[in-house]
């Protein structure tokens, strides 16, 4: 034989580098020569491997040791149907794992089990040992298995693999070890801790290698020789050795240094070769000699397990069997333990047809020859079913795993023929449930026996059938008695029963049987407490009890958040039964006591009707809240007299009288238009004073009830009452509040938001009666299911509600689309008659079935308004076009020639009939069929003004000619555009030759979904081309209106000059002198005005003192008379100067073009700006929580000032004049302590104030709005230095600043900031509104100003000191809105004594040498509380934090109840202003009520301007948001209020504060709905009948996001409030009575943008998978080219 075979052969067949070959290596080389060479090499090798196998079974055996000898082991793992566990081995499953042992180990004769691989997501800290003192009971060993596989495929470098193993491995040895100590914190997750490994573990096993295929090829390249360039066979085998080394190293570690011996598992599911063929053993031998060589694998492990997987074909078993028998083990160094698994299933008909018999008998056979090979060993794969074991995409596609229904898997690759091998029917026994029990039915008992264990869990005996599976053969198989075959799992879960029901109907079932029988005997309980705590059972009793309870009712509210003793909320005596209770109660009316000639007086006695708990209290609240709105009215009255043109110390009785007449009229205009009082009626001067009082008390008593002005309206319709008096309904209001409380989530079931309160009363009174109101009113909170069901809409349903909602609009675009398609394709022109019918039988058809489908839609309208008419014109207008269309379909293709004239006739007419209708019919004329009735009762309008202004809203043919150009010009678009892209490209023309001989196959697919997305992105194009039109038009539109009103170009500093003389010699036509444009506008005393605006621009450090002093001296009279001429250069000025006197020249010159507005206010001699009666009052409310109110020191001097260097980088020349201004050197390093002599307070002030201005900081703001209170300063018909009134009481007549921060006294550092800014201006009437939580006064602070309120609710409510403690008034009305302004006490005898008669004496110490001993002008001590009104509920209400109402809107509506202007300013705390447009700002006010008006109405209900960004300067986000914001506040709300649909987009806003009072707040509350709260305040404009107006020459000063991050954060929060402008009643109530002309402009106002940028954002997604599918059909862009 040696010389038969040469050394050239060793080395072809990869035996390079052994020495003379062996007896074993010359029989494997005969038998790898075979096939090429017949030789007589071939017949000695035969002869010599005939005489080896004759002993081969007791050659065998020398390769086993003790641990792999006599291994009878069945895989297992406890397994539960309809539930997987993370923790397989769970002490959870005890009860399944001690059945399922028991059996392996007595019925079936194993002493060893091999656990499966553990869940990656397997906890790193826990145990097994319960298992496996089980198994060592049993005697039973264990053999663990760990998978490499998720390890292998992520694709790690060396390190990265061994660290991830170890990382996982570690613990999992763990579950196997008793004792030793926990794991070190950052330790090696293999450090050995003590402890022994438990004495069932018998050795280790390894899975997840990679495929046989790949092993086999790495094997070769090693045995021929490999290099790095081969690449991933042997890539595949590096990593390999490495994880095996890694697993072996951590054993190691952790078993006190012994060796662990450690099998591979090689899985043969994707063999190389066929079992039986000649290259099947020949690659087992290749991969088992090459992974044994010592210099590679060869150390790491001690054995083989072979896995397979076969169908109960006979053949194929014995194939395999026969094969592993015939592999020569003499060649082999380790033990080949061989795991079987053969299903007891076979397909028939789709369906698995099990074979049990089969399978036992096969596993048997397999078994009798394995115990003379193998070392005597065997392991069952395995011994249960799992239905969900299958990785077939049939079985999870149709769910047929779970239940077995149909025959899935993978075919196997072992055998010759392709038997399918069921995955899920691999087990020795079958698993089953019954009545709550997890069963298993053996398949080695007769099958009639197990079949009926669902009528006995246990079975008396073993009921084996002939030839079946156990590891006992030949002996006897043990007879001893089985243990139950089901048993009831040790926890619950969800599972199959008998594959019929569903788990999650079996178990809520009988959850809700358990949840009955626990709530009856609860209800039992709480009904006898109740019963005997309150004497007397009730039903009131009983709901307030188990409100209590069950944490639903205010008290248990208070003791969740508040920790007050329980017992202060149960039932215990008759006062607290929750029912309600009555009690008269005498008002005081006394109005403008100190003025005998307005002095009104008049005893008013109201019943009061108001739950048992508030029966205490409930008089004292009413009359506080009746003297703090009696001081507002009274001012409200006098500013009217102003108004009206008196004179401070005139006395005019008719006028007093005509003051409260209209102030009558304006506070209760909401109701008397609900009650349908004619507007001219008036009744006595005390009644109007009385009731117009009394509703001021409603609405400050019903919290945010105000936000639901129709059940304002019926509360005081029932306090009104009849002849013998109406009742206050406070039980009402606490009813209401409560009941939205616990149903705040509105897309809960019967879930609720502010507008369904307010629906649930009617919005015109007609004929309702007091009893029917107040039933109406009590039945408000009541939701059906199906109407949460359907509002507010949520997914897909908000879609098709926008669609329903703008149908008309979107029907008219659909036929300029159709049109546009039949001219383009020439159907039009050359089949007229043919396209006609084909496009008015679909649009029939469409519009019928959407007709109907706008009856849901209906839902939306509030339920109690007329809605006869509009479902009968749905219903009609539906069935209608279905006839058409049903008509034009019936009607054949060739007709005879009598009818011919009628074929050519009905299509043409219907669509004609239709595009006049949506265009003109619909809107424009009166016919009441046709128009829809209004959402809400309309007030009289007053005849329209005889000139037009930049504010009036354009006629109805010129929107309607604005959209036909929009219309024409997306028609324009698609005939030359949008079809020809289309050109040729069809389903036929693109996928037919694809899609032949099959049309499944993946080009054929890949084709249509292509073709699919060409028309997807088609239909995306015609719905975003009027969003394209629409804003190429508004772009046009708005520049021609702006150039009209001189506003064009302003951003750009003009190199002509200005002229501030005030002569009418050599006035240019297109260069006006600027000095007489302010002398037309502001009167003579234009230069003062002029000197305060250069001033403050000084002030700001804007100019320097030169440039402010030539500035002056130029419009100086001596030198403007003595030169007119002498101009001054804007471009030599700052830019942000020059930006500001261009833009308030040009609106100069737009004001004094405009005839009505300076016919309004025409020129005054006086110094000053307006006569006092043009001035109208004006409340500037700012609302805030958490907003910077000055930059910190911190915040400046961190990081080295960075931020602090930031701001002086952007704005250096400002930098620069502070330090002029402040005659300080080096103030940089200075103020951040970087040289030795340090800057005083002052400066350090002084910056902190510069920066804060120059920032998005509560300063800015409130800088912004006190240039208005300086601008009328500067009128000394305001404010006279000679008055003995001071100047901040003076202002307060015409202005105030309502500054509402929501949590002042929590932060103290911000607390002190707001004082100090306070104390800045505390000339001017700034006040600050707060709410404070008497329960919680967690600051001193909060500690002093709850002092503060208990003693001026003390002398508001007239109650003695000891009242609120006696009462527990806190308890029952905890929170407080706070009015407060800054009063300075410097004198530390006023502190003092404040602190006395606050009866503050055990202050900390501190507080006392800081604030009180020294004066702070930050203290809480120069706080004067002016107002004070209790509430019952905090200001955001809701169920829990995910479903309060809207902070801001609660923040304005308590500011809402303290103002007292007649309009209001809406303001941001990022704004700012320009003194030079506050003075403009009277005009932009007498808007509301133009000279000549009635004083009882107003013309606007809402008026916006222009916004400057100020942030533009921040760098380039800021730059891009600027713009952005810029174009949107200028020309689109230019074009917005021109085409009569402008709403209220944020702040700044002017808005009438009686309708703000009347209708509902400034916003809207009701979360996840009003999340932009702002636009809702438009909408309540818009569906009123009211008009919201723009104006352009005014200007306002706002801050915007400059990073991405917050860019980002405004853009989610856009997204999410249009979202919920779609879900909103409002829009529908909007869409439903707007003209289609007009519904495209709301629907541009509105959603229109965000949903076509959204639509603009999905078609890039698929024109990428539009591509990505043409190359996966092979379709090349020059073949589509060429279609």
């Amino acid at each position: 034989l040696d010389q038969a075979v040469s050394k050239p052969s060793l080395l072809a067949y990869g035996f390079e580098g052994h020495q003379e070959p062996s007896e074993a290596i010359a029989r494997r080389l005969a038998r790898m020569m075979q096939v090429q060479h017949a030789t007589n090499a071939v017949t000695i090798a035969l002869i010599l491997l005939g005489a080896v196998i004759t002993p081969a079974a007791a050659a065998s055996q020398e390769h086993c040791d003790n641990i792999t000898l006599d291994i009878r082991a069945v895989k297992y793992a406890p397994h539960m149907m309809g539930l997987t566990f993370k923790d397989k081995y769970t002490s959870f499953l005890s009860s399944l794992y001690n059945r399922d042992l028991s059996l392996i180990a007595n019925q079936l004769g194993a002493n060893t089990v091999r656990l499966v691989t553990p869940d990656f997501s397997l906890p790193d800290s826990g145990s097994w040992k319960p298992f496996l003192d089980e198994c060592w009971s049993l005697n039973l060993s264990v053999i663990p298995t760990f998978n490499i596989h998720y390890f292998m495929k992520e694709g790690l470098a060396a390190s990265e693999l061994e660290a991830s193993i170890e990382n996982k491995l570690g613990p999992f040895i763990r579950y196997f070890m008793s004792g030793g100590v926990t794991l070190p914190f950052g330790s090696h997750p293999c450090q050995p801790v003590g402890g022994e490994l438990h004495p069932a573990v018998r050795m280790w096993s390894v899975d997840g290698l990679p495929t046989l295929e790949s092993l086999v090829a790495s094997s070769r390249l090693i045995s021929q020789g490999y290099t790095q360039a081969d690449s991933e066979p042997m890539a595949e085998r590096r990593m390999t050795k490495i994880a095996v080394r890694s697993i072996q190293t951590c054993l190691h570690k952790m078993l006190g240094g012994t060796r662990s011996s450690l099998a591979l598992s090689v899985d043969l599911s994707v063999p190389g070769a066929k079992v039986g063929s000649p290259t099947f053993n020949r690659s087992l031998r290749d991969m088992f000699e090459s992974f044994e060589r010592p210099d590679f694998e060869g150390d790491l492990f001690d054995a083989w397990i072979i896995e397979a997987k076969l169908p109960p074909v006979k053949e194929g078993v014995q194939s395999l069997v026969q094969s592993l028998f015939d592999l020569n083990v003499e060649t082999i160094s380790k033990p080949v333990l061989p795991q079987l698994g053969v299903a007891a299933a076979m397909r028939r008909d789709r369906k698995p047809n099990l074979v049990p018999k089969v399978q036992q008998e096969l596993l048997l056979d397999s078994w009798a020859k394995f115990q003379n090979f193998s070392c005597g060993s065997m392991i069952i794969d395995e011994f249960s079913d799992d239905w969900s074991r299958s990785t077939s995409a049939l079985c999870k596609k149709n769910g047929d795993s779970e239940m077995m229904q149909s025959f899935c898997g993978e075919p196997s690759g072992l055998l010759t023929q392709t038997e399918t091998v069921p995955p899920e029917f691999l087990g020795l026994v079958a698993q089953a449930n019954w009545f709550l029990h997890s069963c298993v039915k053996p398949r080695w008992d007769d099958y009639e026996i197990s079949s009926s264990l669902e009528l006995s869990f246990c079975s008396a005996e073993s009921a084996r059938m002939n030839g079946s599976f156990h590891f006992n053969h030949p002996s006897a198989p043990n007879q001893d008695v089985p243990a139950c075959y089901c048993v009831l799992p040790s926890h619950l879960h969800l599972y199959e029963v008998t594959g019929r029901s569903h788990p999650l109907i079996l178990w809520l079932g009988g959850l809700a049987v358990l949840a009955l029988f626990y709530g009856f005997l609860r209800t039992r309980r709480l009904t006898m407490q109740v019963a005997k705590a309150a004497g007397r059972l009730t039903i009131p009793k009983a709901v307030v009890f188990f409100d209590n309870q069950l944490g639903m009712g205010r008290s248990a509210a208070l003791r969740r958040h508040r920790k007050l003793q329980k017992g202060r909320s149960l039932i215990s005596s008759n006062s607290a039964t929750g029912g309600s209770t009555e009690t008269i109660m005498l008002l005081e009316l006394i109005a403008f006591e100190n003025d005998p000639r307005r002095r009104l007086e008049e005893a008013v006695t109201i019943t009061v009707k108001c739950n048992a708990c508030h029966v205490d209290v409930i008089q004292p609240l009413v009359h506080n809240a009746w003297g703090v709105q009696r001081r507002l009215l009274e001012h409200h009255v006098l500013a009217e007299e102003r108004c009206l043109g008196l004179q401070w110390h005139q006395w005019q009785e008719d006028t007093f009288r005509m003051a409260v007449t209209n102030v009558w009229h304006r506070a209760l205009e909401s109701y008397h238009l609900w009650v349908g009082q004619k507007r001219g009626r008036v009744q006595d001067l005390v009644t109007m004073f009385h009731e117009t009082l009394l509703f001021y008390t409603v609405q400050a008593l019903a919290e945010q009830v105000l936000h639901c002005p129709e059940v304002m309206c019926s509360l005081f319709h029932l306090v009104l009452g009849d002849d013998t008096g109406g009742v206050l309904r406070y039980d009402l209001i606490c009813k209401l509040l409560d009941d939205y409380i616990h149903n705040s989530d509105p897309f809960y079931l019967r879930g609720l938001t502010l507008d369904d309160l307010n629906d649930a009363v009617p919005r015109r009174l007609y004929k309702c009666s007091l009893e029917q109101l107040e039933q109406r009113l009590k039945n408000s909170t009541y939701k059906s299911a199906l109407k949460s069901k359907c509002y507010p809409a949520r997914g897909i349903l908000a879609g098709v509600k926008l669609m329903l909602d703008f149908r008309p609009a979107f029907e008219l675009k659909s036929m300029v689309a159709i049109l546009a398609y039949g001219v383009w394709s020439d159907d039009f022109s050359k089949r007229p008659s043919w396209f006609c019918h084909q496009w008015a039988q679909l649009h029939a058809l469409c519009l019928g079935i959407l007709e109907l489908c706008s009856l849901w839609n209906l839902g939306y309208m509030h339920a109690s308004s007329p809605r006869h008419a509009q479902i009968f014109r749905r219903i009609v207008g539906g069935i209608l076009s279905l006839a058409v269309a049903a008509s034009l379909h019936v009607i054949p293709e060739e007709i005879v020639p009598v009818h011919e004239n009628l074929y050519k006739f009905v299509p043409p007419s219907f669509i004609i009939f239709r595009a006049v209708y949506l265009v003109l019919l619909r809107n424009n004329l009166p016919l009441p069929f046709l128009r829809p009735q209004q959402a809400f009762p309309q007030t009289q309008k007053d005849p329209k003004p005889k000139f037009d202004s930049e504010g009036a809203t354009a006629v109805f043919w010129k929107r309607l000619l604005y959209w036909l150009f929009v219309l024409l010009f997306c028609f324009t678009g698609e005939v030359y555009l949008v079809f020809p892209v289309m050109q040729g490209l069809s389903f036929d023309s693109l996928c037919s030759s694809r899609c032949e001989p099959v049309p499944w196959q993946s080009m054929c697919v890949a084709c249509y979904g292509s073709m699919s997305l060409i028309y997807i992105l088609l239909g995306s194009m015609l719905s975003i081309d009027v969003f394209m039109g629409h804003v190429l038009f508004t772009s046009l539109v708005g520049i021609i209106l702006g150039t009209q009103r001189g506003l064009s170009g302003m951003r750009k500093a003009p190199d002509s000059a200005v002229f501030m003389s005030d002569s009418e010699l050599g006035v240019g036509e297109n260069n006006p002198r600027a000095g007489k444009l302010m002398q037309r506008v502001f009167g003579n005393g234009w230069r003062h005005t002029w000197n305060l605006m250069c001033y403050r621009l000084w002030k700001e450090d804007l100019l320097s003192s030169a440039e402010a002093d030539e500035l002056m001296q130029v419009a100086a009279k001596s030198v403007s008379e003595k030169n007119p001429d002498a101009p001054f250069y804007l471009h030599t000025l700052h830019p942000v100067v020059r930006e500001r006197f261009t833009f308030f020249f040009a609106s100069l010159r737009t004001i004094c073009e405009d005839r009505q507005r300076m016919e309004e206010n025409p020129p005054i001699s006086h110094h000053g700006i307006f006569r006092t009666r043009d001035i109208m009052p004006l409340s500037q409310v700012l609302p805030a929580v958490n907003e910077e109110v000055i930059l910190q020191d911190e915040f400046l001097s961190a990081q080295n000032g960075a931020n602090l260097r930031w701001i002086i980088m952007k704005y250096p020349k400002e930098w620069q004049r502070l330090t002029e201004r402040l005659a300080e050197r080096n103030l940089l390093n200075r103020y951040l302590g970087k040289a030795q002599a340090g800057v005083s307070d002052k400066t350090r002030i002084e910056v902190r104030l510069w920066a804060s201005m120059r920032s998005q900081t509560v300063m800015r703001t409130v800088q912004g709005a006190v240039n208005y209170h300086m601008a009328l300063e500067a009128n000394p018909t305001i404010v006279s230095p000679h008055s003995a009134i001071g100047k901040r009481d003076q202002l307060d007549k015409y202005v105030e600043l309502v500054w509402s921060h929501q949590t002042h006294g929590e932060d103290n550092k911000k607390d002190s900031d707001v004082r100090r800014l306070l104390s800045l201006y505390e000339d001017y009437p700034i006040y600050l509104v707060f709410d404070l939580d008497m329960i919680h006064l967690s600051t001193l602070d909060r500690k002093v100003m709850g002092e503060m309120v208990r003693r001026r609710l003390h002398q508001g409510m007239g109650v003695p000191e000891e009242y609120f403690e006696d009462t527990h008034f806190f308890d029952h009305f905890p929170f407080i809105s706070c009015k407060a302004r800054y009063k300075k006490r410097p004198l530390v005898e006023e502190r003092r004594r404040l602190l006395q008669e606050l009866g503050l004496s055990n202050l900390d110490s501190k507080f006392v040498s800081s604030q009180v001993e020294a004066f702070d002008p930050t203290s809480v001590l120069n706080l004067e509380l002016v107002e004070a009104i209790p509430r019952r509920l905090p200001l955001m209400i809701g169920k829990n934090k995910a479903n309060l109402t809207q902070g801001k809107a609660g923040n304005q509506v308590m500011a809402l109840r303290f103002c007292r202007g007649f309009a209001l300013q809406a303001m941001d705390a990022n704004m700012g202003s320009f003194i030079g447009e506050a003075f403009k700002v009277p005009m932009v006010l007498k808007r509301f009520q133009p000279r000549g008006t009635s004083r009882d109405r107003v013309t606007a209900r809402l008026i916006g301007f222009r916004e400057h960004i100020f942030t533009v300067a921040h760098g380039i986000c800021g730059d891009i948001n600027a713009v952005a914001e810029w174009c949107f506040g200028t020309s689109i709300q230019r074009v917005q209020t021109w085409l009569g649909v402008r709403m209220h987009y944020g702040h700044p806003d002017f808005v009438d504060l009686h309708w703000a009072r009347n209708r509902g707040s400034m916003s809207k509350a009701t979360p996840h709905i009003n999340l932009s709260e702002d636009i809702f305040l438009g909408f309540i404009v818009k569906n009123r009948g009211e008009k919201s107006d723009h104006f352009d020459f005014l200007e306002w000063e706002k801050g915007r996001e400059v990073s991405f991050n917050a860019a980002s954060t405004f853009l989610y929060k856009i997204s999410g409030g249009n979202v919920g402008v779609w879900r909103s009643k409002d829009l529908t109530e909007s869409a439903m009575v707007l003209p289609t002309i007009d519904q495209f402009s709301v629907y541009f106002a509105t959603v229109g943008y965000f949903v076509s940028l959204t639509i603009i954002d999905m078609t890039m997604y698929f024109y990428v998978a539009f591509h990505v599918l043409l190359t996966l059909a092979s379709v090349s862009l020059h073949e589509l080219g060429t279609l």
